[in-house]
């Protein structure tokens, strides 16, 4: 867990530290600098038990989700200074009660909350996954 996640906190870090960081390094793979990183990761999972695919999966959609988080972040951010408004106090007259009360915890959390909690999200998955090939 704590390394999966502070593999993601990192390069979540490195994408946030210049301008459209995730917009740049999105579709890019890993180059012969970050093989061992890389295979590092995958032995962790393999070790856990996932297979070579399901670890490559795996280190997939945290790294995808990690990109998708922080390109939402920089994109919102450059499009709130250019609006100079509110997105939730704009559009809550026209949303459902149910997502209204959703979305205003997501943005009083902040970009950090939801990327933590998300990322949590997928671990646990992968854990519970683990768990579930080690009883097979």
């Amino acid at each position: 867990r704590s390394f999966l996640k502070g593999n993601a906190c990192s390069f979540r870090r490195a994408l946030l530290a210049y301008r459209d960081g995730a917009r740049i390094h999105a579709g890019t793979r890993p180059a012969a600098p970050q093989m061992e990183k890389a295979d590092a990761q995958l032995r962790f999972l393999c070790d856990a038990g996932f297979s070579a695919g399901d670890a490559t999966y795996a280190l997939m959609a945290i790294s995808y989700f990690t990109v998708g988080a922080v390109l939402e972040q920089q994109a919102s951010e450059a499009d709130a200074e250019e609006r100079g408004e509110d997105q939730l106090t704009t559009s809550a007259s026209t949303m459902p009660a149910r997502l209204q009360s959703a979305m205003k915890i997501v943005y009083e959390g902040g970009p950090d909350a939801a990327f933590e909690r998300g990322l949590a999200l997928i671990i646990g998955g992968l854990e519970r996954s683990a768990c579930a090939i080690s009883l097979l």
